[in-house]
């Protein structure tokens, strides 16, 4: 199983950038099927196999049910968490627009993407089946999770030809709406912050300091970072870190003592607080069901 991880990141190659992420709640403890806070410069197509997932976008909240998708359009900071009691499964789609258009010279790229790009359009955050393109959408979105599952010779072929089928949809029901900017003054701090802390995430990290790399009070950096993120900046910093011994633990021999330390932890006791909080089981149970 992939997980999504915010930037910096390559999505598939240089050359051809796009990843496939197939996310199961069944699959590793109770917290998978949640994605914390990321962005990335590519856009994310999210179509739901089964359950329930609240996304939220730039701190905007989306319930997606199964047979639905959520658009994630370039750069929105986006999390996920199941909800509805029930296990939930999603594919990923994360690509680069270079990867459906060729390149930036492609005159397609010209006629098409370029004038949506210039006049602040993007797709639509949830798609349904209750309308005709809807339901056109949603099939080809299917189909195209279907063929980065199976990953069969000349695969990459299909996913382009899908891609543009979405984008030529889209251009030809008009479904694009405009961007919404307001956001932009606290949305750009808060990215730049969530990119520090994935960097840094096993150092010591002081709230005021990132406040201030933020330009703002530590008060109202808070209150911005919960409102965009859904966590508190310590809620956060702990779930990277606890991401990260979840890894350890899995696929690799070294002692729950060493492991904390390495996801920055200094204190045992706290470790294990915290993982047994954010995973539900312990970091031995853990990783005697998942090594």
């Amino acid at each position: 199983m992939q997980y999504a991880s915010p930037e910096p990141i390559r999505h598939g190659t240089e050359k051809k950038n796009i990843a496939f992420y197939f996310h199961d709640s069944r699959e590793a403890g109770s917290n998978t099927g949640t994605i914390s806070a990321h962005w990335h410069s590519e856009y994310e197509f999210v179509y739901i196999y089964a359950g329930q997932a609240s996304f939220f976008l730039n701190g905007t909240q989306r319930e997606v049910h199964a047979g639905e998708a959520v658009i994630i359009n370039k750069n929105v900071i986006h999390s996920s968490t199941p909800s509805g009691g029930e296990p939930v499964r999603f594919m990923c789609v994360v690509f680069g627009e270079q990867f459906a258009f060729s390149s930036m010279s492609d005159a397609l790229y010209e006629e098409y993407y370029l004038p949506l790009y210039l006049n602040n359009r993007e797709f639509p955050t949830l798609v349904q089946g209750t309308t005709e393109w809807g339901t056109r959408f949603l099939t080809i979105l299917k189909s195209l999770c279907e063929s980065g599952r199976k990953q069969l010779p000349g695969c990459d072929l299909e996913w382009r030809i899908l891609l543009l089928s979405l984008f030529h949809l889209a251009c030809t029901e008009h479904i694009f709406v405009e961007g919404k900017p307001s956001q932009t003054r606290h949305i750009v701090p808060i990215r730049q912050i969530l990119t520090y802390i994935e960097a840094n995430y096993t150092e010591h990290l002081s709230i005021p300091a990132l406040a201030r790399q933020a330009g703002f009070s530590t008060e109202y950096f808070c209150r911005i970072f919960k409102e965009i993120v859904q966590k508190t900046p310590v809620e956060y910093i702990m779930a990277k870190r606890v991401e990260h011994a979840m890894y350890l633990l899995a696929h690799t021999q070294d002692s729950v003592t060493a492991v904390a330390s390495a996801s920055g932890f200094g204190d045992l006791n706290y470790f294990s607080r915290c993982f047994k909080r954010i995973s539900g089981m312990t970091a031995r149970e853990y990783r005697r069901r998942f090594s």
